[in-house]
């Protein structure tokens, strides 16, 4: 190929050719384009056996002259190019990489309250691989001050949004004073133990945190009036579902499957060529080369390996994970389930968590 053998042209006067071509033989040095005259010779050589050539010619006296091939003078152009096209591309992707947030990362919280923070950026669609242009930070701090968090503070580190939480005081500690029993989280009641006190909500009513569970108020079973006041005591479950937005790829991946064949074509007088036809739907191929020098004959070697879809796991495997974290730091047994959906381009899966947890217990 024209690019791909870039050549140096030497032009040699004198005799007893046989024995010069015996000794670049000898020195694994490959001829091109040979033409002999009566009193000269011409021929090309690599580049990367120019320096050994000329010193064969110089150590058997023979008068000759160098000159660089057009082949030669294009490959250098077009390395040069390449280059040159290489270094915008390079240019254009760094523009590109601080236009979008590659990473977020959130500091200073862990636990539940980390997945709040990332319902919160869900909330306000705030994801990786968002534009910058599009995330307002004032806003969304003044979100996560409004969430269950006392400070916060956001910053781009390159493509990564850095924010810094300090979490309020724990919900045990941070739910009003009160005889009352309260709920914790949000949830579906599914079992009410009251061991004193009345209980205000049953199984299967929707609470949010912050109800009262059970009251330390009696009530008159003949017309409902408080009759009485004694300490809440006993416990309240509920299902409760914590969820989480996890980027994934909607595509399946291409893994070599383990099957190949090689396939041989020959080229004769520059006629012929290589052949397209795989018998794989979807293949890579590697293509081998040989010369028959100095037999105008190409063998061209095609080795096709071929490729096959297999489902992305990556979200089971999250899922599988982060039920196991949850029921580390909740207790309980989780379950999951997802719904995928697309944003910014990108796509989302919502991961629900849910797993039956004590809300209130005095």
């Amino acid at each position: 190929m024209l690019f791909t053998k870039p050549l140096i042209k030497i032009t040699v006067k004198g005799l007893n050719r046989k024995k010069l071509y015996k000794k670049f033989e000898d020195e694994n040095i490959a001829l091109f384009a040979v033409k002999e005259e009566d009193k000269s010779f011409t021929f090309g050589v690599r580049i990367k056996d120019r320096l050994k050539a000329v010193a064969i010619l110089e150590n058997m006296c023979y008068n000759y002259t160098v000159t660089d091939s057009l082949s030669w003078i294009i490959n250098r152009f077009f390395n040069k190019l390449q280059l040159f096209i290489t270094g915008i591309i390079v240019l254009v992707l760094l523009f590109v990489s601080n236009i979008f947030v590659w990473k977020i990362e959130i500091i200073g919280v862990d636990g539940s309250k980390l997945y709040v923070a990332k319902e919160t950026l869900a909330d306000n669609n705030i994801f990786e691989f968002t534009p910058k242009s599009q995330i307002d930070l004032s806003t969304v701090k003044n979100a996560l001050l409004s969430s269950e968090f006392s400070s916060a503070s956001l910053s781009y580190k390159g493509n990564t949004l850095e924010i810094s939480v300090t979490a309020k005081t724990d919900k045990n500690e941070s739910l009003p004073q009160t005889d009352k029993l309260l709920s914790r989280y949000d949830g579906v009641v599914t079992k009410i133990i009251a061991r004193c006190g009345t209980p205000v909500v049953k199984v299967g009513q929707v609470v949010k945190r912050g109800d009262v569970l059970i009251t330390d108020e009696i009530y008159s079973t003949l017309d409902g009036s408080v009759i009485g006041k004694t300490k809440a005591d006993g416990e309240v479950f509920a299902n409760v579902t914590f969820s989480y937005s996890y980027p994934i790829s909607v595509c399946d991946t291409l893994v070599f499957s383990g099957e190949s064949y090689t396939q041989t074509d020959v080229q004769f007088f520059g006629i012929g060529g290589l052949s397209d036809d795989c018998k794989y739907k979807y293949f890579d191929k590697v293509i081998t080369l040989k010369s028959l020098y100095p037999l105008p004959i190409k063998v061209y070697e095609t080795k096709y390996y071929e490729l096959v879809f297999v489902k992305n796991d990556d979200l089971e495997t999250f899922a599988q994970d982060k039920c196991r974290e949850l029921e580390t730091f909740f207790g309980g047994k989780f379950e999951y389930k997802y719904d995928v959906v697309k944003h910014n381009a990108v796509a989302l899966a919502k991961v629900y968590f849910t797993a039956e947890l004590l809300i209130g217990d005095i």
